[in-house]
């Protein structure tokens, strides 16, 4: 499994480029924003960060 330092992981918070961390697993996103039950507007505020409080 390849691992990711914070810098990267914080520069993936584009609308075009979404990553989060869940559990200190590292998922892309950026297809599902859109798709999720609670708006695209929460998945992009977690956006580059950890979202496992979420």
């Amino acid at each position: 499994m390849p691992e990711y330092s914070w810098d990267e992981i914080q520069r993936h918070n584009l609308r075009t480029d979404r990553w989060i961390v869940v559990d200190d697993i590292v998922y892309d996103v950026t297809r599902f924003a859109k798709k999720h039950p609670g708006g695209e507007k929460i998945v992009s505020n977690w956006s580059g960060q950890n979202a496992s409080v979420s």
